[in-house]
């Protein structure tokens, strides 16, 4: 099935869910304000998603050649249970 992508100003749509764009997705929906920012990953913590909250002028401290910003903690995981089951896009 193709998926369909549609922009309009300030809404973006999305019609499925297709965990193999999960990733490239993620940088589309980040939210931030200039001081930190947050990936647009699911709240479900999939296996494999690349969530992360960057603080603005916060690097790591290693000796690797180049500075990268730092990851902060991850504050958007929950744990959402249906008739007692994990909820999972994947299992819709």
């Amino acid at each position: 099935m193709r998926r369909k992508q549609s922009v309009n100003l300030w809404h973006i749509i999305e019609d499925n869910f297709d965990p193999k764009k999960m990733n490239g997705q993620g940088s589309v929906y980040t939210i931030g304000n200039g001081y930190f920012a947050t990936r647009g990953t699911f709240e479900e913590n999939y296996f494999g998603a690349k969530a992360g909250t960057l603080l603005y002028g916060v690097f790591d401290d290693i000796d690797i050649g180049k500075e990268e910003l730092a990851n902060a903690p991850d504050w958007l995981p929950i744990k959402l249970f249906v008739n007692g089951e994990r909820f999972h896009m994947t299992r819709v």
